[in-house]
């Protein structure tokens, strides 16, 4: 795993590891099993006319008309950045299965910046086709863009929160080494916020330490905790005793002195993860794991003119 983020969200406690590998399109196209993702092609929009090309700057009838009948139906202003040369790339998601448009990946710019999308198309059982606004200098010939793209590798997983237990996460494993008491280092303001005001945060009491054996570098895992009672932990108290919750109401639980959306800590290593905990160890039942592929397309060099 190379990055870890964390954060919690309303109705459970979400920890998340993130990986990813990164892949080369092979002729503008990359394909696993859920879904085909293409780079279907470029395109000038002026309010004249409509004019796109395939990957090798032939122009492209079909695509042109394409964009061109979402236009004429849609009363849309297209972005435009004066003095630069005004591209849009269409990219096409075919999805494998049935009534889905494609992929529910994300396209960027190589350093992961915004692409505005500009429009999208998709009839059932057909492919998604959308475009994105692409500005470069003028003498910019062709540009390269990525997708970046989940695919759950695994059905839900419980892993009990007892030394000992484990889950199989796709072709690895995840165990519980040990559970610990742990002492936080003094906050060096004195103070231990949570983002409102001075409410000071329940301290870190508790050290989970889980060893991964045989996990793919390209694995992004979640973990949500639950309680002895199976139900999803939303709010704890200054001492990290858990809050109980209104089935009805725990869509409005907001976060006032006394009572605080839990957190938890993922400290990485290479062979485990220190997990640092609000909540007692004991009021925790499971900690329910997810687990998907995350993978990085690169799309190269893409026409930004149609050939002569």
């Amino acid at each position: 795993m190379r990055g870890f983020v964390v954060s919690a969200a309303v109705g459970a406690i979400i920890l998340v590891a993130q990986g990813s590998k990164t892949v080369e399109a092979q002729n503008g196209r990359w394909e696993n099993a859920q879904s085909i993702s293409e780079v279907a092609g470029a395109c000038s929009v002026t309010s004249e006319a409509v004019d796109c090309w395939t990957l090798t700057g032939k122009h492209d009838e079909k695509l042109s008309e394409l964009v061109k009948a979402y236009y004429l139906v849609n009363d849309q202003t297209l972005p435009i950045r004066l003095g630069m040369k005004n591209r849009y790339i269409v990219t096409k998601m075919t999805s494998k299965e049935m009534n889905r448009g494609g992929n529910n990946g994300q396209f960027s710019t190589l350093n992961g910046g915004y692409l505005n999308q500009c429009g999208s198309l998709y009839r059932n059982g057909g492919p998604t086709y959308t475009w994105y606004h692409v500005p470069t200098d003028q003498g910019t010939t062709k540009v390269s863009i990525q997708l970046q793209t989940t695919t759950a590798i695994d059905s839900v997983k419980d892993l009990e929160l007892k030394v000992g237990s484990t889950t199989a996460v796709g072709d690895g494993e995840l165990k519980i080494t040990a559970i610990s008491d742990y002492k936080m280092p003094p906050p060096q303001n004195g103070f231990v916020t949570n983002g409102f005001g001075m409410n000071a945060q329940p301290q870190y009491k508790w050290k989970i330490d889980i060893a991964k054996k045989g996990l793919a570098d390209d694995l992004t895992i979640y973990f949500s905790g639950f309680d002895l009672k199976h139900l999803p932990i939303s709010l704890i108290d200054d001492k990290g005793n858990l809050i109980a919750i209104d089935p009805n109401t725990q869509s409005y639980m907001p976060q006032r002195p006394g009572r605080f959306y839990p957190n938890f800590t993922i400290n990485a290593k290479p062979d485990h993860y220190e997990v640092l905990s609000q909540v007692p160890p004991s009021k925790i039942g499971f900690l329910r794991v997810n687990a998907n592929a995350s993978t990085k397309v690169i799309f190269r060099d893409i026409l930004l003119d149609a050939a002569p």
